[in-house]
């Protein structure tokens, strides 16, 4: 018998080539996010704002968000359920692992005033079977007096089976998924920008895989890594797009991502309402050309958003103003931008 080799990265440069099969989600879902994102894109073009913000003091942080929430455009806010997903993995006090916590604070202050009914911290970490340890040393416990917030670990959420948006030949047809998740009103993704050794970089699209529940599918989520990485992204994202991205750039990692790797100094966020211009946007400024990534690939080719440059406007600072370009780990250096 013959024997046909292929290797990962051909394997991986398949997947934007496939179509996905659209199966509607179950009736839990509070609004249509894919109508929503189209709504929200101005003269066909996306809006991604990049928001210097050299620290995480208090009022800098309000002032970068109050800046890029006005230059995109952003969903409407009051009196609906808000879910923050920030980037949870492993406590470290040397390295940026997780979306700071202030950050996170600075959002939750910022929807309260705009008058949302509810705001919710939800993640589930895939690394840490329990999402809980993670909370309380990186200080994430301090908000839910200070701020009548609830957190949720969604590994542990109660459950609800939906029909996925899929690939013909995925193994996800239906995934049990957390009511918190499917309950809210408005999903705001807060990646932490950072390289990975398995998918090359992790922002807003990558960051939904913290929906997908432990307590079902083992650590760490043992059906994304059978169905693949790449593949899993964008049936996720497909299936429960989040509203609004904002990327923690403050501090990322490079090197060895999503958890042994080195601080990086950006000085920045960048936030829009599409999470795959969002994403593309935040590659550019990381030294990284997007369409080399396989998921911005795939998710572009099933219409998720643009990471093409030319669909989208930049409302505030340019990338190169604020260019700062990220190791990456070797098997990914094709990624890099010449």
């Amino acid at each position: 018998m013959n024997e046909c080799k292929i290797t990962r990265r051909k394997m991986l440069g398949l997947l934007g080539k496939l179509p996905l099969t659209t199966i509607s989600a179950a009736g839990l879902l509070s609004c249509n996010r894919s109508k929503e994102n189209k709504k929200q894109s101005l003269n066909n073009k996306y809006q991604v704002a990049i928001i210097s913000c050299a620290s995480y003091e208090k009022a800098e942080l309000m002032n970068a968000i109050h800046q890029g929430w006005q230059k995109t455009s952003p969903p409407e806010v009051k009196s609906k359920k808000v879910v923050i997903k920030p980037n949870l993995v492993e406590y470290s006090s040397e390295r940026p692992i997780n979306t700071d916590v202030r950050l996170v604070e600075a959002l939750i202050q910022f929807f309260q005033e705009l008058g949302a009914r509810e705001v919710i911290i939800a993640e589930g970490s895939g690394h840490r079977r329990d999402t809980e340890a993670v909370w309380k040393k990186v200080g994430y416990f301090d908000l839910i007096n200070k701020f009548n917030v609830r957190l949720i670990d969604l590994n542990y959420d109660n459950l609800h089976v939906i029909k996925t948006v899929s690939y013909k030949d995925s193994l996800i047809k239906e995934l049990f998924l957390p009511e918190t998740i499917l309950s809210s009103d408005l999903i705001i993704s807060v990646p932490k920008m950072k390289t990975h050794h398995w998918a090359g970089i992790t922002l807003s699209l990558k960051n939904l895989i913290g929906i997908v529940p432990g307590i079902k599918y083992g650590w760490p989520k043992n059906i994304i890594h059978w169905n693949g990485i790449e593949k899993s992204i964008i049936e996720l994202n497909a299936t429960i797009p989040s509203h609004y991205t904002v990327v923690d750039g403050i501090i990322g990692m490079e090197g060895d991502g999503p958890i042994m790797g080195s601080p990086k100094k950006i000085g920045a966020i960048i936030m829009g309402h599409n999470a795959l211009s969002v994403d593309a946007t935040a590659a550019r400024i990381m030294g990284i050309e997007p369409d080399r990534c396989t998921y911005f690939q795939a998710a572009h080719v099933n219409k998720l958003g643009s990471l093409k440059a030319e669909d989208i406007t930049l409302t505030a600072s340019r990338i190169e103003d604020i260019k700062t370009d990220f190791k990456l780990d070797p098997e990914f250096i094709h990624l890099k931008s010449t």
